[in-house]
């Protein structure tokens, strides 16, 4: 676009500016979120190519700086990750107009382990029976035993134990969406001594 100016006297002064038209960045859409258990320790994001700007990929969070293989593709590879929760943006950016984003967010599970399991077996009828599990941080629990025994805690406690709860216990540990693994331990309950009767010749 031009401009010309005229003064009184004829003499004339133009300005001209150009007008660049830049057009809206498309819609920025990444994939679902993903969850992962160590020793896996990378994930591939994924999102759109846009027609209209630019595309570029960054860390938003995350218990540690993740490795980009290449921040400018759609479907990067990221190494480096740690247990946590991540969140990651993939921007399309157009000139100065303001760009579209999108997230993901990737969790990462530590490495699950056999549970290691202890108690306080052998215990005599009346007791309580106390069952100890150790697995991997963020565990949830699934018990099972003698006499219909179910619980989902980790450490639980059966009060009153009879002869019926001696037998094998198990406990299923699962962290997010890892394999879960399980684990046994015998428990013994033993019975009460019967109550001697006491009686003498005297005198």
């Amino acid at each position: 676009y031009s401009v010309v100016i005229k003064n009184a006297q004829g003499c004339s002064f133009t300005q001209t500016v150009t007008l660049v038209a830049i057009g809206v960045p498309d819609t920025s859409v990444v994939g679902p979120d993903q969850n992962i258990c160590l020793p896996i320790s990378n994930a591939t994001l994924s999102a759109n190519v846009p027609a209209i700007g630019t595309g570029g990929w960054s860390q938003i969070s995350g218990p540690s700086q993740a490795v980009f293989a290449d921040t400018t593709l759609n479907n990067t590879n990221i190494t480096g990750l740690i247990p946590g929760t991540y969140i990651f943006q993939w921007a399309i950016r157009s000139g100065t107009c303001t760009p579209s984003i999108d997230q993901i967010t990737i969790t990462v599970y530590p490495q699950p382990f056999t549970p290691l399991l202890t108690s306080n077996s052998p215990v005599c009828a009346g007791d309580t029976i106390q069952l100890f599990a150790e697995a991997a941080v963020g565990s949830t629990f699934e018990w099972t035993g003698p006499n219909s025994f179910t619980d989902t805690v980790q450490n639980p406690l059966l009060f009153n134990a009879t002869t019926l709860m001696t037998g094998i216990y198990s406990v299923t540990a699962t962290v997010g969406n890892c394999t879960p693994i399980s684990s046994t331990i015998n428990i013994v309950v033993n019975t009460l001594p019967v109550t001697p009767n006491a009686s003498s010749n005297s005198p």
